[in-house]
């Protein structure tokens, strides 16, 4: 038994050094979290996705309410989408544009490698970085204190890569929106002709 007792405990050190080489190394451990599901509140889930829009190297995935941009443009995530699109990062936004955005949604960053449409079916945030990552609601906004899911779960991920391709093409250019917008309110403006 001693003899047991002593392999065991051999083995047990051998373990806690691997476990320690991985917190080290930090690859693997991070491995491992990004698989599971996190929960960001608030002004955390708005430095979560300035995190990783700021980390993203492939493509970002938006969707959502137009007016979470308020939000966005106070607590630097709009900085931080900026950045991305400077360094050639493929986006693609599907905003649900509505009378009261038309101001912020002209003020929204684009660029070449940026394509925007609009969507009814748009409601809850989502951000979806590289594939790889996502963080999303079913709230339009994150202040005062709504809650965001996070995760690195490939296969979570990947069904709302797909359920966004599917709204993406259901959706028409954010252009068409905001001259459709454009017209409805110059319309309300305009005086009805007396007869």
């Amino acid at each position: 038994r001693v003899q047991i007792l002593s392999k065991i405990n051999s083995e047990k050190d051998d373990l806690v050094e691997w476990l320690n080489t991985l917190s080290k190394n930090g690859k693997e451990k991070n491995i491992v979290a990004k698989e599971g599901f996190q929960i960001f509140r608030g002004k955390l889930a708005l430095k979560k996705m300035v995190e990783m829009l700021d980390n993203t190297s492939n493509n970002i995935l938006i969707s959502g309410k137009a007016s979470f941009f308020e939000e966005a443009f106070e607590s630097g995530v709009v900085n931080a989408y900026k950045k991305s699109i400077k360094k050639g990062i493929n986006t693609k936004g599907i905003l649900n544009v509505q009378s009261s955005d038309l101001k912020i949604v002209k003020t929204f960053p684009n660029g070449k490698s940026t394509e925007r449409r609009h969507s009814d079916k748009g409601y809850s945030w989502i951000l979806i970085v590289d594939d790889e990552e996502i963080i999303f609601s079913s709230a339009p906004k994150a202040l005062p204190d709504e809650e965001f899911i996070y995760t690195g779960n490939k296969n979570f991920i990947s069904n709302y890569v797909k359920t966004f391709d599917m709204l993406w093409n259901d959706s028409i250019p954010i252009e068409d929106r905001i001259q459709e917008l454009e017209k409805i309110l110059e319309n309300e403006k305009s005086p009805l002709p007396t007869p």
